[in-house]
């Protein structure tokens, strides 16, 4: 799939928690901050044995792409849904990125406790109550809560938009098998420009102070 539908598209992100070990993740350390990690508090970062993965000549990717992506969605009245891992311990407001936040209302925000967020029986209500058929997918792992969330998509018939400078991951290996079902099922979008494109086909941002 290659071309964009003419209709308006929505934004799910999945598994973005704990911005600063991401942000470590990406400088390749990794370090437990969360409550049920406090009995390393006083532990300092550690190498981590696979940092953050980006595509090859990429300039702009990962987290700030994501934190971009969902702020000009939330500028443009797109509707944006979040959902992430229920660890079992923490309140759902610890465990969301706290720079999303101000974009992902609380009525749009869900737990799960598998890969896939189309687990999560109140996502897949909401989705349906809004009638969102259209739907870009971010986060992370790339190969393994993403790629779960999207291949559950694809089976209830949603359009997905996907692209690969928006999903994170640690693999370093077997990197074609999660783009190439993307690249198959999905409208595969290789760069941030083409992203922009289809959130806004109409130029808005460019009359958004």
């Amino acid at each position: 799939m290659t071309t964009p539908p003419e209709k308006d598209i929505s934004l799910l992100v999945v598994d973005m928690w704990w911005e600063e070990e991401i942000k470590n993740r990406e400088r390749g350390f990794a370090i437990c901050f969360n409550e049920m990690s406090k009995q390393y508090e006083k532990m300092e970062c550690q190498q981590y044995p696979q940092s953050l993965q980006y595509p090859t000549g990429t300039l702009h990717a990962g987290l700030d792409a994501i934190h971009d992506v969902v702020r000009k969605a939330h500028l443009l009245g797109k509707k944006i849904y979040g959902v992430v891992n229920d660890d079992g311990y923490s309140p759902p407001d610890e465990l969301l990125d706290k720079s999303l936040h101000p974009y992902i209302p609380k009525e749009h925000f869900f737990m799960k406790n598998s890969y896939s967020a189309f687990n999560s029986k109140p996502l897949i209500t909401r989705l349906e109550e809004d009638a969102v058929d259209y739907l870009l997918i971010v986060g992370f792992d790339r190969d393994c809560c993403v790629l779960s969330t999207i291949q559950d998509a694809v089976k209830k018939g949603i359009t997905i938009v996907t692209s690969e400078t928006l999903m994170l991951t640690c693999n370093v290996k077997d990197r074609n098998i999660a783009l190439d079902y993307c690249r198959k099922n999905t409208i595969y979008l290789e760069s941030l420009v083409e992203v922009l494109n289809v959130l806004d086909p109409h130029g808005k941002l460019a009359f958004i102070p």
